[in-house]
């Protein structure tokens, strides 16, 4: 991290020195111009104002040999150059010997200084950049007898910037000095406030999270006060909008949530029920730091369907897996006999065990559903591991014209109840366990009854809170799942107690057309 922001900044004093020293240049050369522009000028006024100029134009007929006086003055005044030259434009003072006696240029030249324009020009003459200045050397009556021109060489680019570069340098190593020590100290405040992570990692962190928060299947917000800072695309198809920034606050989002929270206060909140849209959903809550909470929430018939899913798969494991220990523990038998060469005995066990099967499979006969047929077949092979009678209630009779919610809530409901009842008789002297499953034009009853002790009246008044059970920590979902089902189907689930026995009655009303 340090060294990014180090080159940054680096990069940042870079353009800032380049654009410093353009300026530096800019003004070093316009200044350097005037001043020796100003100097030219004023030396060549001085020599022409000089009398020993003024007489070699008006008293011709006194001999002088101006151009080594005048040579020698350039040299005294640091002067590059100096020429004079006469009215007629004649030169009769240059610093090259050649150029003596030589008609001066009328073109803008180095040497033309009547050529008009101003009395400081810049030009270049052998291969030099020069600036010049002119001064006119006056005769009686205000004419113009000569002219004087001073020149001086101007330092070249390379020597400007190199001026400029020297000027700057130390304050450059000054702010890369600046930089370091800048980045060093940033970096190291970001990287303990950002738990010590390299802006990649919180790149990829980033990335991971948004891909977890994108598969998951619940619903995810995270709120800052009463307003949504935070959700997942889940989320924002059951709240049936695009984008966060579409939300409002969470009073109008979700008055029922938002009233939840306000009660419950800091209180971590888990699997409430709460009505979004007219679909009922299970919200949990957790609180995070800076007075933030974190909401998951699905809707409850999904939560429902996966707790079914895994309670009948564990109801199957449990069936087969005592179907399996007994017909081994039979055929274990039957072989043996065979073995021994008692036959006859291995074949009455064949056929009581068919019979056997063949009255179970009579009694279920009136069940028509062939999901609920197969699990009374499956208990019955259970109750029989398990030292349990269980009976078929002669009246018993369905018929397999209701709708699949109706049946899998029976699944469930007729599974965990028998389950319920084989647990409650465990123990008892003669342990029962009775079932009855009929139908008529207003709707279904199932009947589960055993002859267990029933529920204490501590047990009596909680039974129906969520989590309830008997059986000690690892369970309690049974019941609990029964009501969630029957709720979207309108059904009930009560409990009685009858002459000695204790009655479960789930009860289920025969749907309207058009509903569930």
């Amino acid at each position: 991290m340090w060294q990014r922001f180090f080159w940054t900044q680096v990069l940042i004093f870079t353009f800032l020195t380049l654009v410093l020293g353009a300026v530096q240049y800019t003004s070093l050369t316009g200044r350097t111009r005037q001043e020796y522009g100003d100097r030219a000028l004023m030396l060549s006024r001085t020599v022409a104002t000089m009398p020993t100029v003024q007489t070699y134009f008006t008293r011709p007929e006194i001999p002088l040999q101006i151009d080594p006086l005048l040579q020698a003055i350039s040299r005294d005044i640091g002067a590059d150059f100096l020429v004079v030259g006469g009215r007629l434009g004649m030169r009769y003072a240059h610093p090259f010997p050649a150029d003596l006696a030589q008609k001066i240029s009328v073109s803008s030249s180095t040497d033309d200084v009547l050529g008009g324009g101003d009395p400081v020009e810049v030009g270049t003459r052998q291969l030099k950049d020069f600036i010049w200045g002119k001064a006119e050397v006056m005769g009686p009556g205000q004419t113009i007898i000569g002219v004087v021109s001073t020149g001086f060489r101007l330092p070249t680019v390379q020597a400007s910037v190199q001026g400029v570069m020297r000027a700057l340098l130390p304050w450059y190593g000054f702010s890369l000095l600046f930089a370091l020590l800048s980045s060093l100290i940033v970096s190291r405040r970001l990287r303990r406030d950002l738990f010590d992570l390299e802006p990649d990692q919180i790149s990829g962190l980033v990335s991971q999270h948004h891909a977890v928060l994108t598969a998951l299947e619940d619903g995810v917000l995270v709120l800052s006060g009463q307003q949504v800072t935070l959700a997942n695309q889940r989320a924002l198809d059951l709240l049936r909008v695009h984008e966060v920034a579409a939300l409002p606050a969470l009073p109008a989002l979700w008055p029922e949530l938002h009233a939840l929270l306000r009660a419950a206060a800091d209180q971590t909140l888990v699997s409430r029920p709460l009505t979004l849209a007219g679909h009922s959903m299970l919200v949990t809550r957790s609180v995070l730091p800076s007075q933030q909470h974190l909401i998951l929430f699905r809707r409850r018939e999904e939560a429902m369907r996966l707790a079914e899913e895994l309670t009948q798969t564990r109801q199957y494991v449990n069936l087969l897996r005592s179907q399996t220990h007994e017909f081994t523990n039979r055929l274990h038998t039957i072989a043996g006999l065979i073995q021994i060469g008692r036959a006859e005995l291995a074949l009455q066990i064949v056929q009581r065990e068919s019979g056997e099967a063949q009255e179970i499979s009579d009694r279920v006969r009136s069940i028509a559903p062939p999901r609920l047929a197969a699990l009374l077949v499956g208990k019955f092979a259970r109750a029989r591991e398990l030292g349990t009678e269980l009976r078929l209630d002669e009246a018993c009779g369905l018929e397999d014209t209701w709708p699949e919610p109706v049946i899998d809530a029976l699944v469930l409901a007729l599974g965990n109840l028998i389950e319920n009842a084989f647990d409650a008789v465990q123990g008892r002297p003669e342990p029962v366990v009775s079932v009855l499953l009929g139908e008529d034009h207003e709707g279904l009853q199932l009947e589960v009854r055993d002859t267990g002790p029933g529920l204490t009246p501590a047990e009596l008044e909680r039974w129906q809170t969520a989590g309830f059970t008997t059986k000690g920590p690892g369970h309690g979902q049974g019941l609990t799942l029964i009501r969630q089902q029957l709720f979207g189907l309108q059904g009930q689930l009560e409990y009685r107690r009858m002459e000695g026995e204790t009655v479960f009655i789930v009860s289920i009303p025969r749907p309207s057309r058009g509903t569930w």
